[in-house]
């Protein structure tokens, strides 16, 4: 007898992988995704109100490439790292945890958060992560993506995308005033010499 076995991901693998990651590791991996969509400003808020990480890059494209995917679709895919800037774009190295998982690690123990974003062909959308308690496998969940406004004044820039954590992670709540100096310890580490080669990009952290 032959069968073909389906091959599922678990819902706990990202509680797993979180656990591996800390607060100013997602915030840097978050920072390079940008970097490598052609961001030359990065704005991250990190408050008891908002968390957000907003920048002026090129934003998702929505329309498929030769592997069938848009931009969207390679952010959900665990364990794969694409380039989508056609070999353009700074390198960082490897991309690491990936954008979803870093936006889990700041979101409570049931993720809620979402991207808006504006690309280069003038259209807009939002997608918004929040998948029901005691799904068992993560393909049971597939976020919804919509359209919208792009003239709406979502942020500022013609394009770039913004991650906003909904529902923030209590430990981020409770411990915020040493994440704080961890997260900009961590991106100075991280983004000087970067910073020193490409005095065009800026990282703007709580308007400092």
């Amino acid at each position: 007898m032959k069968e073909q076995l389906e091959i599922k991901t678990g819902a706990n693998l990202s509680a797993l992988l979180q656990s591996t990651v800390n607060f100013p590791q997602a915030f840097t991996e978050i920072i390079k995704n940008s970097i490598q969509n052609f961001a030359t400003i990065i704005e991250i808020k990190l408050n008891h109100k908002e968390v957000s990480v907003t920048d002026n890059g090129k934003g998702f494209d929505h329309n498929k490439d030769y592997s069938g995917k848009n931009d969207f679709d390679k952010y959900f895919i665990f364990g794969n790292s694409y380039d989508n800037t056609g070999g353009k774009g700074i390198r960082l190295g490897h991309m690491g945890i990936g954008g979803k998982l870093a936006n889990d690690k700041l979101s409570s123990k049931t993720p809620n958060w979402s991207i808006f974003t504006k690309n280069v062909h003038q259209k807009s959308f939002v997608v918004n992560y929040n998948p029901p308690k005691g799904i068992e496998f993560l393909d049971d969940y597939q976020p919804e993506l919509k359209e919208i406004d792009y003239n709406k004044n979502h942020f500022q820039y013609d394009t770039g995308t913004k991650i906003l954590i909904n529902s923030l992670s209590q430990d981020l709540i409770n411990k915020q005033d040493q994440i704080i100096f961890n997260v900009k310890k961590e991106i100075k580490s991280f983004f000087f010499e970067l910073l020193q080669e490409h005095p065009n990009i800026k990282i703007i952290f709580n308007e400092e």
